[in-house]
């Protein structure tokens, strides 16, 4: 990662991809959410805030849509940026989870590398995620969302219309499954 000892800078490096903006600026909408609510008491909102963008932002789109980087075996610095940014949206997740999940966030916040300037021994007493001005992209949030929804929409057509998927549509897969299974019964 770009920080000194392989430990990820907490500023944005300003050549993040697009989809790394808009997972910055989703986790500046969840952290104004989960302040905002927990001021007001209402734990029920704060709650939803932190787990949908770390269920939901975190891991079900920057993860999937940054894989390809993780599993190539090359440095780049796309992959360090990348990297970066999961850190870092993975160290603020764990806070804005914790009041909700005290004991399971603690243990994970544990296992993550600390900064070389981060010498705070206990989640609990760590400083509570805010806005971050340098992680507002409103842009990279319409653009990034344009291309969720035409993924989707893609995908839907392919499942609607059986379209073939690598050469192959769904019924074929499971036809073919299914001779080999057949085939490995009877010997």
């Amino acid at each position: 990662m770009s920080g000194s000892g392989g430990v990820a800078d907490l500023q944005p490096t300003g050549k993040e991809s697009l989809v790394e903006k808009w997972l910055f600026h989703k986790l500046n909408i969840a952290t104004a959410a989960v302040n905002e609510k927990l001021e007001s008491r209402d734990f029920s909102d704060a709650s939803t805030a932190a787990y949908a963008f770390f269920l939901y932002d975190l891991c079900d789109v920057f993860i999937e849509a940054t894989k390809p980087l993780f599993e190539a075996n090359v440095d780049s610095p796309e992959k360090l940026s990348a990297q970066n940014t999961l850190y870092t949206a993975c160290e603020a997740g764990l806070q804005l989870l914790h009041p909700f999940m005290p004991f399971v966030t603690e243990d994970l916040w544990q296992r993550l590398p600390r900064r070389p300037e981060d010498t705070t021994e206990s989640i609990m007493i760590s400083q509570f995620p805010e806005w971050r001005s340098e992680q507002d992209f409103p842009q990279a949030l319409n653009d990034f969302d344009l291309v969720n929804e035409v993924i989707k929409a893609a995908r839907s057509i392919v499942g609607l219309y059986n379209l073939p998927t690598n050469g192959k549509t769904l019924e074929d897969k499971i036809t073919g499954a299914y001779r080999t299974h057949l085939q490995d019964e009877l010997g």
